[in-house]
């Protein structure tokens, strides 16, 4: 019996990370890493940002490790990177975009540098590759920002 690519697409549902969604948290060496990919609809409302989305959504964020003890959870960080892969049909808004991809869309976005201090940050960073993240800085740990 073959089921088409559509169908299964159609079954999937989820939610702020839950439903039928592959979620993993993990560390590397200075940093925590947020993968998660969605197949179907997905609907995203955390953190600054709304998301929409129908088709393979995939979305990997880089925090500070050093700043994951400074927070109830993940989710009241700001990530340092936040990389997104949509293969579908997607919605994406925030306080200052407003965004509609269709077709295979890739959005890569950093914290932006606060420019009243000096410092630098380092992200070694392979989308194929997450767990070998590698995140380096010498600023004050800005574990409260937004994003």
């Amino acid at each position: 019996m073959k089921i088409s690519a559509s169908a299964l697409l159609l079954s999937g549902c989820s939610v702020n990370g839950f439903g039928t969604v592959d979620y993993d948290v993990y560390e590397s060496d200075g940093a925590i890493i947020e993968r998660l990919e969605a197949a179907g609809f997905h609907l995203d409302t955390q953190r600054d940002t709304f998301s929409l989305s129908f088709g393979w959504y995939a979305s990997t964020r880089i925090f500070e490790k050093d700043c994951l003890g400074q927070a109830p959870s993940l989710r009241d960080l700001p990530p340092e990177l936040n990389f997104r892969t949509l293969h579908g049909v997607g919605m994406f808004a925030n306080a200052t975009e407003l965004e509609f991809a269709l077709g295979i869309s890739e959005r890569f976005r950093l914290r932006p540098i606060d420019g009243q201090t000096s410092g630098f940050r380092k992200i070694a960073f392979a989308p194929e590759n997450p767990n070998q993240t590698k995140f380096e800085t010498n600023e004050e740990h800005n574990c409260g920002r937004r994003f």
